[in-house]
């Protein structure tokens, strides 16, 4: 599992709900962390996907929250 790795995307809900605005990994950033507490070097990649709603100003950007919890970008190249 050590070289295994895993893919995922990425909302930011943002919407005008109770909630504060957040960012989502669809695979759960709780469980790969645990991954990485069982196997040291298992890695999860993940794209930005969809952005609902405005989030406020001086919000944390994707490649922040990514850089934080040690999650790899992914870069889409057919989005032209």
């Amino acid at each position: 599992m050590s070289f295994s790795g895993g893919c995922s995307e990425t909302t930011l809900h943002a919407e005008r709900t109770d909630n504060p605005p957040h960012y989502r990994v669809w695979s759960g950033v709780d469980t790969w962390e645990i991954y990485r507490w069982l196997c040291p070097g298992a890695e999860l990649a993940a794209r930005f996907y969809e952005k609902k709603g405005q989030p406020p100003a001086g919000f944390e950007i994707s490649d922040q929250f990514y850089a934080r919890h040690q999650i790899i970008p992914l870069v889409p190249v057919n989005d032209f």
